[in-house]
């Protein structure tokens, strides 16, 4: 997958955190759009050891809106952007996490 405008191929969520990008998900059913920085979705997934590539990172993730309103369960389309995040803001990795997984991304 490349970025539009970007010359940079992107596989999975840390190579849209490295390249400064973050990824903005809308709800098909309510249009509910929630922006996270992307180095935080990262280390959520690297927590939960998730499998991070940009392909299945929707399916781990639902419309909270759509969740309490509807009880159903609606996936989000994915974008990646420049926008600033929305919402409560996921915890950071800590800098030794990111620069020890850098080192083996090389």
């Amino acid at each position: 997958m490349f970025i539009e405008g970007s010359p940079h191929a992107v596989a999975d969520l840390w190579d849209v955190a490295a390249h400064h990008y973050n990824l903005r998900f809308t709800c098909p059913h309510c249009g509910h759009v929630r922006v996270f920085h992307a180095a935080g979705l990262w280390w959520l997934f690297k927590q939960r050891r998730w499998n991070d590539h940009l392909r299945v990172v929707p399916r781990r993730l639902a419309c909270g809106v759509c969740r309490s309103v509807l009880r159903r369960t609606i996936r989000p389309h994915m974008e990646i952007v420049t926008d600033q995040e929305t919402g409560e803001p996921l915890p950071l990795p800590p800098d030794r996490e990111w620069k020890r997984y850098a080192l083996r991304r090389r």
